[in-house]
Order: C-alpha cells, then structure tokens, then sequence
C-alpha cells in the first residue's frame, strides 16, 4: 500500500495470481480496508472522486497474461 497523487488516494498492489484467486483476494482486500475504516470511524470507499479540483481514480485492475513463461501481451518484435 502506498499514497497516491490525490488527497486521501492510495494504491493496493495485490500481486500475481490466478484469476479466479486475484478475484477473491480483490474483493478481501476491499472487505477488510472497508470494516478497518468503519471501525476508526471512518469511510473509504472505491468510486471514483465526483469533483474536478483534485487527482483521483476509482478502483481498477492492471491485468497481465502469460502463457509458458511469455508476457502475451508484448509486442511480437518486442518494441513494447
């Protein structure tokens, strides 16, 4: 977990896994982030920010597939 550029935003890296593990550990993740912030009183949330005056961004995932040890996503000339 790390602070983002947006006032109150910050980032959870999750790491590598299989999808259907990735898909459970996403919803923990944002389970147990919600029930720690209710319990100091407080609310966090993953939508977007509504207002135009500050850097945010709501809950998204990087994806990355790989097939035998190879990033399918890559360029096949590797320029990318």
């Amino acid at each position: 977990m790390h602070a983002e550029a947006g006032n109150g935003q910050y980032e959870m890296a999750l790491g590598y896994t299989a999808c259907t593990y990735a898909a459970d550990n996403l919803i923990f993740m944002r389970e147990v982030v919600r029930a720690i912030a209710n319990k100091h009183g407080l609310l966090a949330t993953f939508v977007p920010k509504y207002t135009l005056d500050d850097i945010g961004s709501g809950s998204h995932v990087h994806l990355s597939l790989w097939q035998n040890g190879q990033n399918v996503f890559q360029a096949s000339d590797a320029s990318s």
